[in-house]
């Protein structure tokens, strides 16, 4: 049964009793979930916050949206060895940072590979999203995302891209609870873009890898004005990462 949700902590309240209904059978899959104003009503919260909810369930691959049609169950997370309740024991009890400092090793490695193994048409699209100005703060935000999984299809690395899109649906969750802090510093993503695009469009791995860490340590930085240092100085003679 949906309950309305506590003000303590709206966001995740919602989004837990969402997940809950979905694992206990509420739905079947292939049904269509109510819409934003129903749900809002239910919760007793705003259909902004109904909409970051569903948001994360379909970036998680639990519904799908389809225009003009409504909102559709994809999978139940029922079953114990479904990815979504897999995904939800390694982040069990993981604050942010520790999850930012796997998300700048994973991707800095994934900006390495990138630079050594992507085409010239690859970067001029990786390029075209520097140019690319959002209307709206929200469209700011999923075009950061795009970019990142672009990377990662120029890297030719499926497992870490895996990684990367598991590790930023929950950091979409635990963004709402620092969304001041971190929809203010979407647009300087921009200029930590550009460098590391031309990183690697001059195929210096080393760089690109540098560049893309130094760009995921800001979003600590930026919210808590604590740095996060994670480099380890490389040993001498090392040959670096394999191509």
């Amino acid at each position: 049964m949906i309950k309305a949700a506590s003000r303590l902590t709206l966001y995740e309240d919602v989004l837990n009793q969402l997940s809950d209904a979905i694992e206990k059978g509420m739905w079947a899959v292939g049904d269509r979930i109510p819409g934003e104003k129903e749900l809002a009503q239910q919760f007793n919260v705003s259909r902004s916050c109904i909409r970051e909810a569903v948001k994360v369930l379909s970036d998680r691959g639990i519904v799908v949206a389809r225009p003009g049609s409504g909102t559709y169950l994809l999978r139940s997370t029922a079953d114990p060895l479904h990815p979504e309740r897999t995904k939800a024991y390694i982040f069990d009890g993981i604050n942010l940072k520790e999850i930012i400092e796997t998300r700048c090793l994973i991707e800095g490695q994934i900006a390495y590979y990138a630079a050594k193994r992507g085409r010239e048409d690859e970067f001029e699209e990786l390029e075209a999203f520097l140019h690319h100005r959002p209307r709206a703060q929200d469209d700011m935000y999923d075009v950061h995302i795009r970019f990142h999984g672009l990377l990662a299809k120029i890297a030719r690395q499926e497992i870490l891209g895996r990684m990367v899109e598991s590790i930023q649906s929950e950091i979409s969750v635990q963004r709402e609870r620092y969304k001041a802090f971190y929809d203010k510093m979407l647009s300087n993503f921009i200029c930590d873009h550009s460098e590391i695009v031309q990183s690697v469009r001059s195929r210096d791995g080393e760089r690109a890898r540098e560049a893309m860490m130094a760009h995921i340590s800001s979003v600590w930085s930026g919210m808590f004005d604590v740095p996060l240092d994670i480099r380890e100085p490389s040993p001498r003679g090392g040959s670096g990462c394999p191509d």
